[in-house]
């Protein structure tokens, strides 16, 4: 009886495990997409502070906040392009955030 019991214990916490698993895939997943994750999706400024302030507002997948640890610039079919590395406080995942910043110098 006890080893049955040990068991289900042990069957219930790798269920737990796996689903939590997914859960995180999913919300890394879904910090990959959508404005900023891509030169397509750059988010337009009209000022260099406003890349910034986006950082600063951005939130990793894990729900802790990020720090820029690196930047660039690109150019595209005349277009100017600014990205930002950032890493997360607390899981130290990476991404990169792009912004359209033609405006500013036009």
């Amino acid at each position: 009886m006890p080893g049955l019991l040990f068991a289900a214990v042990v069957l219930v916490t790798a269920a737990v495990w796996v689903l939590r698993g997914m859960g995180r895939r999913r919300a890394r997943a879904a910090s990959r997409r959508g404005p900023g994750t891509s030169l397509a999706e750059a988010i337009p400024v009209s000022s260099f502070e406003t890349i910034d302030e986006a950082v600063t507002a951005r939130r990793c997948h894990c729900g802790a906040g990020v720090r820029a640890v690196g930047e660039g610039t690109r150019e595209l079919d005349g277009r100017r392009f600014r990205y930002a590395r950032v890493e997360c406080d607390a899981c130290e995942d990476e991404q990169v955030l792009y912004f359209d910043v033609t405006a500013v110098f036009h």
